[in-house]
């Protein structure tokens, strides 16, 4: 097995382990569908990072205060975040109008962030596209994708997050929609989207 799937595994397991321990996907199934994205459902991870979104029918300050509540009485994270782009939206940092929460929990020397969005159904653009590049990953019949993947990412790995400019999404469209195979290649495929 390659090595970059051997490591994502590892991650992965953390993760489910998170999941578990914290039962944060039991909480929040009372206010709304609960979709895990991004690389835990690609089987992606590179990073000690989980993103939740809670699709609701409409944004309820009620539902914020109880999760926050509840989140916080597991005891479980150290760390809790909270931004409220539903009454101070600002497109120019984040295109989802909703109430974003933010837990912390250090596992095996390693600060795990938990990116969870309370949003209603016309903000799940991010869902929609896991889901779609979930189908195109799943049509290969082995993982030279997904290793593309993961080795893209972790050579623009800087510190915890990625270079300047670059997220998963963007490296996912580059591997999965454009068949950017290498390193060399994605540095190409970023020229021309400047």
């Amino acid at each position: 097995m390659h090595r970059l799937l051997k490591e994502s595994k590892k991650i992965k397991a953390q993760a489910d382990m998170i999941l578990k321990e914290s039962d944060i996907v039991e909480i929040l199934k009372d206010y709304g569908k609960v979709k895990i994205s991004g690389s835990y459902a690609l089987d992606v991870m590179l990073r000690p990072d989980l993103d939740l979104f809670v699709i609701t029918e409409k944004h309820d300050w009620n539902k914020v205060i109880d999760i926050q509540s509840k989140i916080m009485n597991l005891k479980y994270f150290r760390d809790f975040n909270f931004a409220n782009w539903v009454d101070f939206e600002d497109k120019t940092i984040t295109p989802i109008k909703g109430y974003y929460f933010q837990p912390w929990v250090p596992i095996n020397n390693q600060l795990w962030k938990m990116d969870i969005w309370l949003i209603t159904s016309e903000y799940d653009r991010t869902t929609e596209l896991t889901e779609h590049f979930k189908k195109l990953l799943d049509q290969e019949p082995d993982d030279i994708k997904r290793i593309a993947i993961l080795e893209i990412k972790e050579a623009m790995k800087e510190n915890k997050k990625y270079t300047k400019g670059i997220n998963g999404k963007l490296i996912y469209k580059a591997v999965l929609e454009n068949g950017i195979t290498n390193v060399e290649d994605f540095n190409k495929f970023l020229r021309i989207q400047e």
